[in-house]
């Protein structure tokens, strides 16, 4: 008798930029290579996608899908398949770039954090403070 394959860590929806990467990752109930990639509902090859520019990876129990860098083109509904089970997740991927906040000198950590509601620990300096 086989043993039911599940997934106990299902896929997550992820928002990316243009350009950065994607890693999708799940995890089944026990060790398997036979799962199935899908991008809306079409299979994907495990030849690396070619010019799409995807990887698999199964490591056991963990199973990934990593897109080197995302285009407008790789948003669209993923899904991991194995023999008893299916997980799903969207990937949005929007145009723009990573913000950059910087503050002036004159600005208080406690008031920087007032303004943007943030209990990271903030350094600052007389020239000023830069976050990414």
């Amino acid at each position: 008798m086989l043993l039911e394959i599940l997934f106990v860590r299902g896929l997550v929806n992820v928002d990316v930029l243009v350009g950065q990467q994607v890693l999708l990752s799940c995890e089944t109930s026990v060790d398997t290579e036979s799962v199935d990639w899908l991008r809306n509902d079409e299979h994907l090859s495990r030849d690396g996608g070619g010019s799409h520019g995807y990887e698999m990876q199964d490591s056991g129990r963990v199973h990934r899908l990593m897109i080197q860098t995302a285009s407008r083109s790789d948003e669209a509904k993923y899904t991991c398949s194995c023999r008893d089970d299916v997980t799903s997740c969207t990937v949005l991927v929007e145009e723009g770039t990573m913000a950059v906040l910087c503050f002036p000198a004159a600005l208080l950590p406690l008031e920087t954090e007032k303004v943007f509601n943030d209990t990271r620990k903030i350094n600052h300096s007389r020239k000023g403070v830069c976050q990414a």
